[in-house]
This record gives structure tokens, C-alpha cells and sequence, in this order.
């Protein structure tokens, strides 16, 4: 009894984990103007290597705005 019990909640849990992580709808693209390549500005191509967009519908693309003030 108690091996069916926990086998029940492994596999929902499975299933929960595995649902999360599918996209039914095509990625927003969105272009995104990063004005420096200083350790403040990291965060948004990290971000991007990690995937971490992909995850949340956006298809991102960083574009490095070159010039001064």
C-alpha cells in the first residue's frame, strides 16, 4: 500500500514538473537595447546563454547600443 501511495506521488509530481517547462505557443521575439558591456549589464546575456527567456515564451535578441551620451 504504501509503495503505490508513493509511487502515485512521484509520478504526479513528474507530471507537474514536466508540464511546466512545455510551450504550446510560439515565442514573443523581442529586440533589447543594452547600452554598455559592464558587470551591471551581464545579467540580460547570462539570462539568454541560461535559457531563461526560452522558458518564459520570449525569443530575445541583445543588441549592444554603441556611441556616447
Amino acid at each position: 500500500m504504501k509503495k503505490t501511495i508513493l509511487c502515485l506521488v512521484l509520478a504526479s509530481i513528474t507530471l507537474v514538473l514536466r508540464s511546466g517547462y512545455a510551450q504550446d505557443k510560439p515565442l514573443k521575439k523581442i529586440i533589447w537595447g543594452v547600452t554598455s558591456l559592464s558587470a551591471s549589464q551581464w545579467i540580460p546575456w547570462l539570462a539568454k546563454e541560461a535559457k531563461i527567456y526560452q522558458k518564459y515564451g520570449l525569443d530575445t535578441e541583445l543588441v549592444l547600443l554603441r556611441g556616447s551620451g
